[in-house]
């Protein structure tokens, strides 16, 4: 195994890695932690696991140092931290483990979240191996969303600029066809919850797409014309 020197010490590592990329790694180390612990100085999730850029894709940081000094990881197995201090990523402190040991070793941990929400299997979900609350998650998703809804709404004032009405409170479509019983219809994309569908728009859509299909192109301008222009119904 290569080695190289950094702040009077030698560090054996993998060829897999370039030197290089190992000193950049090295750069956010702070080799002072207590009980040998080498403490990552980087970007850190919130659970506090150290984030680590490689391959243009992001990494746990205690995985790589894992892979970069102590040998290969499958990505199945499990990196359980023998100090118990998630932002550690010297490799004496890391033990590879499988989903049944590392669930072993963490047997008597809480069993809920730092908001009081059971981890119960309805409400647990992993993100890296790490639990995560699905309450917590939709929590700070929808005040994300509010928080930002809020912020367009203040800018939109300032400025003038008119707000888009929600689909759901509109009464007619983009082209003023009225949402009414008779000219309404649902359509389902995936996973999305049906929306409204203009069904006077709809059949204009399908007769222009069929004469283009067909080669009546001035048929099918006619058509686009009357429909944005509203002149005649279908």
């Amino acid at each position: 195994m290569p080695t190289i020197q950094v702040f009077d010490r030698e560090f054996q590592y993998r060829d897999e890695f370039d030197q290089s990329l190992v000193l950049k790694f090295l750069s956010f180390v702070d080799f002072r932690g207590e009980n040998g612990c080498w403490i990552w100085i980087g970007g850190r999730m919130p659970q506090g696991y150290g984030i680590f850029c490689y391959d243009a894709r992001s990494h746990a940081a205690h995985r790589i140092a894992h892979r970069m000094f102590n040998g290969p990881l499958a990505d199945d197995r499990i990196i359980h931290h023998i100090c118990k201090i998630p932002f550690c990523v010297n490799p004496q402190h890391l033990s590879c483990r499988s989903q049944e040991e590392h669930a072993g070793d963490h047997a008597g941990q809480k069993a809920t979240c730092p908001q009081g929400h059971e981890f119960t299997p309805e409400n647990t979900y992993l993100f890296r191996s790490v639990r995560m609350c699905r309450l917590c998650h939709k929590r700070l998703s929808n005040e994300h969303y509010y928080r930002k809804r809020d912020q367009l709404r203040k800018v939109a004032e300032e400025e003038g600029i008119p707000l888009p009405v929600p689909n759901k409170d509109k009464r007619v479509c983009a082209w003023g066809h009225p949402y009414d019983d008779l000219n309404t219809g649902w359509v389902k994309d995936g996973a999305r919850k049906p929306r409204r569908d203009c069904l006077t728009c709809r059949r204009y859509r399908l007769k222009i797409a069929y004469y283009k299909k067909i080669g009546r192109l001035e048929v099918a301008q006619q058509l686009e014309r009357e429909w944005k222009e509203g002149t005649k119904p279908v």
